[in-house]
């Protein structure tokens, strides 16, 4: 993945992550266990350039949304050389801690839908696992 620090422009950035999150639920949704079960969401991002405009970079709010409890979780993500492996990570966290997840079940959740919550809920709910 590269990785563009230097560039001033928010679109370049946000590209970048974009990148990275269709690449993380591409993953999930290909995944035989999962089957589609975890999706990751981008619903909030602040843009910063330096002061000295050397360069700038991107924070961004995400919503990974478990679609068989119903339950999912915010979190913020810097903009960093190893953002594909911070989203991972939250991701993971997400299943492994947050979420008691049984390995065996039926269906396939690929093709169901869950809305998508704002950022002013999310400002009162950070890193806690909500209904949805």
């Amino acid at each position: 993945m590269v990785y563009r620090r230097t560039s001033l422009k928010r679109k370049k950035h946000q590209q970048l992550i974009n990148k990275c999150v269709r690449a993380t639920n591409k993953s999930l949704q290909e995944d035989n266990i999962w089957r589609g079960r975890f999706e990751i969401r981008q619903i909030h991002s602040d843009f910063y350039i330096f002061d000295d405009k050397s360069g700038a970079y991107l924070i961004c709010y995400f919503e990974i949304v478990d679609k068989l409890t119903h339950k999912a979780r915010m979190t913020r993500i810097e903009e960093s050389q190893f953002i594909d492996d911070d989203i991972y990570y939250e991701v993971n966290d997400f299943v492994c801690n947050d979420i008691i997840a049984p390995i065996k079940y039926e269906g396939d959740f690929r093709n169901i839908t869950i809305p998508v919550h704002s950022f002013r809920f999310w400002r009162n709910h950070m890193h806690q696992v909500v209904e949805v």
